[in-house]
């Protein structure tokens, strides 16, 4: 790799699928930080608490987050059809066989600074943010429903 060359790693709506893996995503958050050495890694991932194991608590955070995605919107059949199968996975899965996990911007974040990684600002890259990160929200009560977020490491060039 050239010295203007920089590398960047794009986990669009992937990790939150690992969390049913044992070790899965350490293994590919650490794979991202010592063997690819990663300038910036962006996430995108839903921005909702769907990881409980307690089917009701489970399924009240489906309700209220689904509810405010489709209220008002008008989707195709595929994208329809895409979140159907995530509703089910949630709600009518257990164990390994439930592979939608999704959690919230602050478990994300906690757990993306527990391997090593560190929050770049996206608003100084003229993005508007909310603290720094992109939030896509939905009708009701401004739901978080999104986020896309930039990170680094410490051997990142980018401050």
């Amino acid at each position: 790799m050239r010295d203007d060359e920089f590398v960047v790693v794009n986990c669009m709506f992937v990790f939150s699928r690992m969390l049913s893996a044992e070790l899965a995503l350490e293994k590919v958050l650490l794979k991202v930080r010592d063997a690819i050495k990663a300038d910036i890694m962006i996430v995108a991932e839903h921005d909702a608490n769907h990881n409980q194991s307690d089917f009701l608590l489970r399924f009240d955070a489906s309700l209220k987050y689904y509810s405010s995605l489709f209220e008002g919107n008008r989707y195709t059949h595929e994208v329809e059809l895409y979140f159907k199968y995530q509703i089910s996975n949630l709600v009518a899965c257990e164990g390994s066989n439930r592979v939608e996990r999704h959690l919230t911007w602050a478990q994300w974040k906690s757990l993306l600074t527990r391997y090593g990684f560190s929050i770049v600002n996206l608003s100084a890259v003229g993005i508007d943010t909310e603290n720094g990160i992109l939030v896509i929200r939905g009708t009701e009560e401004k739901q978080p429903l999104f986020f896309i977020s930039a990170w680094k490491t410490s051997t990142s060039p980018f401050k």
